[in-house]
């Protein structure tokens, strides 16, 4: 068996209580809501000034995807000129270097950086190396004279003149 409650309404005098209670029963009042009036034939969305308007009985727009922009490519580069020059000449005895040989009786020989200044690090070229020698004339320093070589190795610098023996043309 169901007990069945009912709530106790309290009565009061300027109180509504059974225009409330109807209220309650009945729900949130109703909303109304007002058309707003529609162009004739002119489309909700997608309208565009000056193109004709769809009548209700056309098929939709198909809608067409757009197409990739077209790469633009670098324009080639203009072809190499081909060179007009004539061939060098061979080099003459008037040339900035000449050829020689290191002559030391078997000993190897400092390549100074700086001609008569002696380095602990200084490179060394062997007896019978042949080297680039400066075409220029002998530098005298501290009474002795020296010579501007360059080693087949890298190896540049000074030798004293007596050890390089430069080869006649």
């Amino acid at each position: 068996m169901a007990l069945l409650t009912v709530p106790v309404l309290l009565v009061a005098p300027g109180l509504d209580v059974p225009g409330h209670v109807a209220a309650w029963i009945d729900g949130p009042p109703g909303t109304t809501q007002v058309a707003t009036p529609a162009v004739a034939g002119r489309p909700v969305r997608g309208y565009v000034p000056g193109e004709p308007t769809q009548s209700p009985d056309a098929p939709p727009p198909t809608l067409v995807a757009p197409l990739p922009p077209t790469p633009v490519l670098p324009a080639p580069p203009p072809p190499a000129p081909t060179p007009t020059t004539a061939p060098l000449p061979l080099p003459t005895v008037s040339s900035a270097v000449r050829t020689g040989v290191i002559r030391s009786g078997g000993v190897p020989v400092s390549v100074r950086r700086a001609a008569g200044i002696d380095s602990p690090d200084d490179p060394k070229l062997a007896d019978g190396s042949p080297v680039l020698v400066s075409y220029s004339s002998e530098l005298q320093t501290g009474g002795e004279a020296w010579r501007a070589v360059r080693g087949l190795n890298g190896v540049a610098g000074w030798v004293p003149s007596a050890m390089v023996a430069i080869d006649s043309r």
